[in-house]
């Protein structure tokens, strides 16, 4: 009888898992997944069968799949902050998961590193700086960007930083 009734609970979040995955992204504040994973290993813990294990690797799958895809369009997007959160978030989650660690990987080689956060610059005016350890948005040109600097014109003696590159890099890119 009990072992029905975990069948039958294992059964529904599973139905519930798949309906999860149609037609919306992975909301990393949705706690459902961490949920079923609980039941499923109280069910396993009560009776290690096939039919549990199979569900177990099922859920994780659908789980990494959908992180992964939430992630890949975070980097799409160019944004790396949001990737790394979903991505970080999803390895506390399922901590020994491999594809999980390996796309914490993919987010770390993806993010590009930031002028501000390993330069300041020897003299500037009117330089506002936004690190992106800071997590702080900011606008310009009407985008919004999580990680730059802003030279703010409020006088007609102008704006400017200026930074010694030492000759250690071969490439900026400015967006």
């Amino acid at each position: 009888l009990i072992i029905s009734i975990l069948i039958s609970l294992i059964t529904s979040v599973s139905i519930e898992i798949i309906q999860m995955n149609i037609g919306r992204s992975f909301d990393i504040n949705d706690e459902d997944y961490v949920e079923a994973f609980d039941v499923i290993d109280e069910a396993i813990s009560f009776d290690d069968n096939d039919y549990f294990q199979n569900i177990k690797i099922t859920t994780e799958g659908k789980y990494v799949d959908n992180v992964s895809a939430t992630v890949q369009q975070h980097l799409d997007n160019d944004d790396f902050v949001t990737a790394k959160k979903v991505a970080d978030n999803a390895l506390k989650v399922l901590p020994d998961n491999e594809d999980l660690k390996q796309l914490v990987r993919t987010v770390e080689d993806s993010t590009p590193t930031y002028l501000v956060d390993v330069l300041s610059p020897y003299e500037q005016y009117n330089y506002i700086k936004y690190p992106s350890e800071e997590h702080y948005d900011f606008a310009m040109g009407g985008k919004k960007y999580t990680s730059g600097f802003v030279l703010k014109q409020h006088h007609v003696d102008g704006a400017y930083a200026l930074f010694n590159l030492n000759s250690e890099y071969t490439k900026l890119i400015f967006l």
